[in-house]
């Protein structure tokens, strides 16, 4: 009789494990599928235009405007720059690259919730909330360095836990690979050191066994940095402006920066009331979770009494939004909700792991319905991309403008960039449109042009583009139409059609009337 009912309970526990392994499969599934649809999104911002443009230079180029930018470090622009000899100027295949960096995230995101010794059912719940998460799908697809900034997010924090789980035979090896992930982290984007800061300050208040290691790797991730530290210092050399102009030049993060950013992470609506609703919600489900915890309760004797996953990464979570808003409040340093992406897989996993950790059956059933429920509504009718990022950016809104204008149904009709920006930026958006008519040249101002009728693209700030300009309407070869803008005074972006004067019938038409001339004066 115990033979058999241990073997009814055999069959049922394998027929839980394939049901939650297929259910795992479809939301992996569900995962990728939403972000590959994501790749014909027909929009065009001028980040990913900047992103574009900044990866077109040499080697050398790259680093100085990633140094003047300020705004990221240029590791992100070195896959970029090579996947463009892939790709080209292709959008879809452009963005193949951060949707490939998204979906790796999987991985680490597994790993991080295994080595808290979370079951696989919560991983399972932050994966599907992660899947139809509206905010991380347009950040897996936008040709910023978003998606690899969540990657190497979750990969530091994975190997941060495997640290604190080490036994001291591999201790090495793991700090090995903290302080690899970690320097790739850094020089993707300023905020990672938020995060390992507070890594660091764990360390330093809850696990200060490994205080030494942790900081002789953080001395070395350190090192690492200065040189890029002295491009940054050497290209503000060569400009008007200095590093704490930079620094100071943006207004700092506020309520609503905040509100927007729990909209992000965990499905919001377009309304203030829903938004602090679901965010009171998910802060109750939180709050219930660290409440009931006990470390005593684990079965694996290699686990660390002190290490309470659910603070653990409660703090991952929180250190970074608040200290990076303290930061932004102090310097009016750039504050923008995407930078924050770094800690949404922490967040999920925390919030998925809270509503599993209800002991009421009703009460955890319930917020498992609510979260994915919530989650899923907000992800499918939220559109989060007007909210975060606006319109679409200058060169969309320009190549559209021009399919409209241009009265010749038969090209190739040339587009000659004064501009560079201008020029690379029309090209993308040629390409997502699928406009077929034109070419875009990018060329310097002074070069001779040829053709009989052709398109001018030049940056109204650009002072030697807009002379060229002006030579050009000046003068008795060319005839200048109506100009198209786009874009914000004083920095729009100008399309210019010119066609050459027939200067047959401009010399014809001269000599009759100086001959009428003369025989009016005889």
């Amino acid at each position: 009789m115990t033979a058999q009912i241990s073997a009814k309970l055999n069959e049922e526990h394998i027929s839980r494990n394939w049901l939650l392994i297929a259910i795992m499969v479809a939301v992996i599934g569900l995962y990728i599928g939403l972000r590959i649809w994501s790749l014909w999104t027909p929009h065009l911002w001028g980040d990913e235009v900047f992103s574009f443009s900044l990866s077109q230079g040499s080697w050398l180029t790259l680093f100085k405007r990633a140094g003047l930018d300020m705004i990221h470090p240029p590791l992100f622009y070195f896959p970029l720059k090579l996947w463009i000899y892939v790709t080209g100027s292709s959008v879809p295949g452009l963005r193949i690259l951060p949707v490939m960096f998204s979906i790796v995230s999987i991985v680490p995101l597994i790993i991080l919730g295994r080595k808290l010794s979370f079951q696989m059912p919560v991983i399972v719940l932050t994966l599907a909330l992660a899947a139809v998460n509206n905010y991380l799908i347009l950040y897996s697809y936008y040709l910023r360095s978003n998606s690899l900034l969540l990657l190497l997010s979750l990969s530091s924090q994975a190997v941060f836990v495997m640290l604190l789980r080490s036994r001291s035979t591999n201790q090495k090896q793991t700090l090995v690979a903290l302080t690899l992930v970690n320097i790739v982290f850094v020089y993707t984007h300023y905020f990672a050191w938020f995060m390992i800061v507070g890594e660091y300050l764990w360390i330093l208040v809850r696990d200060r066994k490994h205080l030494r290691s942790l900081t002789f790797a953080t001395a070395i991730i350190v090192l690492s940095y200065l040189p890029w530290i002295g491009v940054i210092v050497y290209v503000s050399t060569q400009v008007s402006y200095t590093f704490l102009d930079k620094l100071t030049w943006y207004y700092p993060p506020g309520v609503r920066s905040l509100l927007l950013l729990f909209r992000c992470f965990q499905g919001g609506f377009n309304s203030t009331a829903l938004t602090l609703t679901g965010s009171f919600i998910v802060l109750v489900i939180v709050l219930a979770a660290l409440k009931n915890f006990s470390g005593s309760d684990s079965k694996d004797p290699n686990r660390e009494r002190n290490l309470n996953p659910y603070t653990l990464l409660l703090w991952l979570s929180a250190f970074p939004i608040i200290s990076s808003e303290v930061v932004g409040r102090i310097f009016t340093w750039k504050w923008e909700p995407r930078y924050l992406i770094l800690v949404t897989g922490s967040y999920l996993l925390l919030v998925s792991a809270s509503a599993f950790s209800l002991r009421n059956h009703y009460l955890r059933a319930l917020a498992i319905v609510f979260l994915l429920a919530w989650s899923s509504i907000a992800g499918f009718t939220d559109n989060l991309a007007e909210v975060l990022h606006g319109p679409d950016g200058p060169s969309l809104l320009l190549a559209r403008d021009l399919s409209q204008k241009e009265p010749r149904n038969v090209g190739p009709i040339n587009i000659y960039g004064l501009s560079p920006y201008v020029e690379q930026g029309l090209r993308l958006a040629l390409n997502l449109t699928g406009e077929r008519r034109f070419q875009t040249k990018q060329c310097a101002p002074d070069v001779t042009l040829s053709d009989d009728y052709f398109w001018l693209a030049v940056a109204e700030h650009d002072p030697i583009a807009m002379a060229r300009v002006t030579q050009l309407s000046s003068g008795q070869l060319y005839d200048l139409g109506e100009r198209l803008y786009r874009g914000e005074y004083p920095e729009r972006h100008i399309l210019i059609p010119v066609r050459r004067r027939n200067l047959f019938a401009w010399r014809t038409s001269s000599t009759v009337m100086l001959r009428r001339e003369r025989v009016v004066d005889d």
